[in-house]
């Protein structure tokens, strides 16, 4: 019995390109997202076929959200659905074609994987609870990313008009009571005008604490040293760099008011998505980074290994060998979701304090291995990721256990971690790219 390939190149915005590799010939077709036309699809797969029992298996890309309606139509249907990782569509293509990109050769480029099932994942398509969880986390992500950003162009900005004032500021920079003042005070004209009464008397206003009133002497201060090196004002400069700063912050209120609504949307639809929730008793996993996980891993019986969800999660290292030489020690392939990612390091990062084992690793890559901190803590994900899949598939909570295996509390754990694993300031000094005084 011989096989139909079909690979599909999904748009985004334009039609899906589709590439049929059938042993009776050749074909292309272009085709929107609705049942009659993928039909069609099918129709002309199956007139490739040289007989009526021979296998259809279509290979996309997970572009966007269109593959899920894609896959449900065709899968519903029974046929076969499979997924092939983008940077090995990028390979291929470029061993067959070099530099070439076209829609129609990714299209032939994924047909013609269709060949090797090595590099095929079957599509499965999540729970709906999974999918809410997916677009919520996906977009919580992207606003924070979003306020992140724009924190530092404020700090940027004000570093141009009032360098100095982030630094006298510190940790309250960006509290509530000195947003409103960076909108209408970042002309430092305007702060001389307003005077200690004024500035003390608007801060006030604005739930000011007791500390934040102290520094504004020194607030005057800097801002009568700004004015010198200005002489005169310029008001339409300022009037600009005011409208500026107030765009800046608007943005931000806005990504956090965002965050605040999509946090309590994510807190209504988790406990459908893992009613058992054990993920959150890995250390290091709290309320933001579970639902994350949950929703990046989807059904954990779908990964028939921890090396699979491991090199799913991209923190797995690249492999080079060739006849008796080995490279050991290469860069992350850094493949999966990036949201992903960045959960399992947060997790890692924090889990590594209160876990002997993963303390272990850590301690190993950075005393032994001559890691700097970031590459340690990817180890520590790549091996907290295994952990998670285990305690998903056994629905069991997770266990910190002593170097024996006995169970013991975080405390006890944080204690023996403090005192048997700490890194040496001294290693870590040599592994910083910042200089210090």
């Amino acid at each position: 019995m011989s096989e139909v390939s079909v690979g599909i190149d999904l748009g985004v915005t334009a039609q899906h390109e589709a590439y049929i590799l059938g042993p009776a010939g050749k074909k292309t077709f272009r085709f929107f997202t609705t049942v009659d036309e993928i039909d069609a699809l099918v129709n002309l797969a199956r007139s490739t076929a040289e007989h009526p029992e021979d296998k259809i298996i279509f290979v996309l890309e997970p572009t966007g959200r269109s593959w899920i309606a894609i896959s449900r139509v065709l899968k519903a249907q029974g046929y076969d659905v499979y997924m092939v990782n983008a940077k090995r569509v990028k390979h291929y293509r470029s061993y067959l074609n070099g530099k070439r990109k076209t829609d129609k050769l990714d299209a032939k480029v994924l047909a013609a994987m269709g060949r090797d099932y090595e590099v095929l994942t079957p599509v499965v398509i999540p729970r709906e609870e999974i999918m809410v969880l997916q677009i919520l986390t996906r977009e919580r992500v992207r606003l924070q990313e979003l306020a992140t950003s724009e924190k530092k162009r404020i700090k940027a900005l004000c570093h141009d008009i009032l360098p100095g004032l982030s630094s006298l500021l510190g940790d309250n920079f960006y509290h509530k009571a000195w947003r409103p003042f960076l909108s209408k005070f970042i002309n430092p004209f305007d702060i001389m005008r307003a005077g200690q009464a004024g500035l003390s008397d608007f801060l006030a206003r604005h739930d000011a604490k007791a500390d934040d009133l102290k520094l504004v002497p020194f607030v005057l201060n800097l801002a009568s040293e700004v004015c010198k090196l200005h002489g005169i004002e310029n008001k339409m400069y300022f009037q600009a760099i005011a409208l500026t700063m107030g765009n800046y912050l608007d943005i931000l209120d806005t990504c956090e008011s965002k965050v605040e609504e999509h946090d309590k949307l994510i807190a209504v639809n988790y406990p459908a998505a893992h009613p058992s929730r054990v993920v959150e008793t890995v250390p290091g996993v709290g309320r933001i980074l579970a639902p994350v996980l949950i929703a990046c891993t989807g059904d954990p019986d779908r990964f028939s290994s921890l090396k699979k969800y491991k090199g799913y999660s991209g923190f797995i290292p690249e492999v080079s060998e060739s006849g008796e030489r080995a490279a050991p020690g290469l860069r992350m392939t850094k493949q999966g979701p990036n949201h992903l990612k960045r959960a399992l390091y947060l997790a890692a990062d924090r889990a590594r304090r209160w876990d002997i084992e993963l303390a272990r690793i850590y301690y190993k890559a950075m005393t032994e291995k001559g890691h700097c901190h970031a590459q340690a803590v990817c180890v520590v994900a790549n091996n907290l990721a295994g952990r998670i899949l285990t305690i998903l598939k056994e629905d069991r909570p997770y266990v910190i256990r002593d170097p024996k295996g006995a169970p013991i509390s975080r405390t006890e754990a944080n204690q023996y971690i403090l005192k048997h694993l700490t890194v040496p300031e001294h290693i870590r000094q040599r592994k910083r790219s910042r200089k210090t005084a």
